[in-house]
């Protein structure tokens, strides 16, 4: 699937369903291959979990994929 990506979004949540990011969805030079970014992870929760999923909708109807889990740890480079 190509061409695609106003019709898909992720965001990223911690435990309690807290928006922490949105995810920036980019075409890449594969095609039906897409970058997901964010922006800015410096005000992220460290050492806990995080969950993402990805939301495809066209025509009205919406699918999601399966939630990932993300361990996010503490930045050791300064």
């Amino acid at each position: 699937m190509t061409g695609i990506t106003n019709m898909i979004k992720s965001q990223i949540r911690d435990q309690h369903e807290r928006l922490i990011s949105s995810l920036v969805i980019s075409n890449t030079e594969i095609p039906g291959e897409y970058l997901f970014s964010a922006t800015d992870t410096s005000d992220w929760p460290t050492d806990q979990s995080l969950y993402l999923d990805i939301q495809y909708s066209e025509n009205g109807v919406t699918i999601s994929s399966e939630t990932i889990r993300l361990a996010v740890s503490k930045d050791v480079t300064r």
